[in-house]
Formats: C-alpha cells, structure tokens, sequence
C-alpha cells in the first residue's frame, strides 16, 4: 500500500511539473527522405526511408494539442526528420506559419546546409528563424558558400554542428580555424553515436 501510494503521488508530481514547464521542445519529424547517404548517420541505414512526408493537418494538430495541454508555455517548435528537413518545404512553411501566430514560440530549422536547400535555408534566416547546420557528407566548398551567405544575414542565430569520429577528430584544428575564417560564431559538437550505420563499430568517442 505505501508503495502504491508513493507511485501515485508521484505521477501526481510529475503531471503538475509538466503543466509548470516553461520551456517545452518540440520536434517535428518533417521527412524520411535525404539528399545525403552519410556513413556515419544515427537515423538511417541506407537511402530514403518509405514513409511520407508530415502534412500541414499533422503538423496543426500536433501543436494544438500540446499547446491546449501548455498554455503558459514558451514552445521551441524545431524542424527535424530523419532525412533533410528543408525538402517538406511545405512542413516547414507551417511551423513558421504557427510561429508568427504564437508569439510565445521559437523555431528551429536543422539543415545539412547543402546547394539543393541553400536558399530555402537563407529564405529562413531572413525570416529570423534560427538555423542549426549540419555537415553530413556534404561536399566542403557547398557547405562553405551556405555558412557564408547565413553569416550575412544572421550570424547570431546560425549554429554549426559539428559530428565527431575518430578519423575527424584528428582535423578539429583546422576546422575550427575555417569556420572562424567563414565568421561562425557558434559551434555545437556532438560525437558519432553507435546507432544507425554506426551499431556495429567497435570505435566510438
């Protein structure tokens, strides 16, 4: 019986904090397609995976929901999927849309910064969305021109993120070096995890 009533009160704690939460993150798995095939990607084995593209209804409600449940709540709505987020152009567009209807929101687009969605990338740093690049597998001078052209217009909000493997980390140096040379003010490091391709190495850091 303690037992019981301890697990109670505490579900009865938690629910209270969830409904408390200042800040919630929420992600939005926008597609399963991508333009890259890292070796070292967590969210996929191979190519494109086989299901569709978030719509607008799906994206509507899943903020609703959360929002009904968290009035009082700032809500970090992020563009994420296990693919290139910026390819569901449409996706994208509607949490924007949602972002300028709630003022109590803050957005976030990840992106692997390369020429296929350079523009849409620019088009929302000139929106004043915050854009969180990532490097995977992408040819150098690509990824370069988008950190130069993001730079200019918001350099404050663009962060790079960095994947680290143990064959990458020996040019941290001289990446770090160029990304500074590129004016990047903000980078995020986060090592190769042993999931997707990665789950049957031997090596991680």
């Amino acid at each position: 019986r303690k037992s019981t009533k301890w697990k109670i009160l505490f579900w009865l704690l938690y629910l209270t904090s969830l409904r408390k939460m200042k800040n919630i993150q929420v992600s939005f798995n926008l597609t399963g397609r991508c333009n890259l095939n890292c070796t070292y990607c967590a969210a996929r084995n191979s190519g494109n995976l086989g299901y569709k593209d978030m719509c607008k209804e799906s994206i509507d409600k899943g903020y609703s929901l959360i929002r009904e449940k968290h009035p009082d709540s700032t809500l970090d709505l992020t563009c994420m999927g296990r693919g290139e987020p910026l390819l569901n152009w449409k996706g994208v567009l509607a949490i924007d849309k949602i972002g300028r209807k709630d003022p109590n929101t803050r957005l976030l687009a990840i992106t692997n910064g390369t020429s296929l969605v350079r523009d849409k990338a620019i088009k929302l740093a000139n929106k004043g969305l915050n854009n969180e690049q990532e490097r995977l597998g992408a040819n150098h001078k690509e990824i370069e021109k988008t950190i130069q052209e993001l730079m200019k217009v918001s350099p404050s909000k663009t962060i790079v993120k960095m994947t680290i493997t143990p064959n990458s980390i020996l040019h941290l140096k001289k990446s770090l070096s160029k990304l500074r040379h590129l004016g990047t003010q903000y980078v995020m490091f986060g090592p190769v995890s042993p999931l997707g391709k990665y789950k049957f190495h031997a090596i991680f850091i």
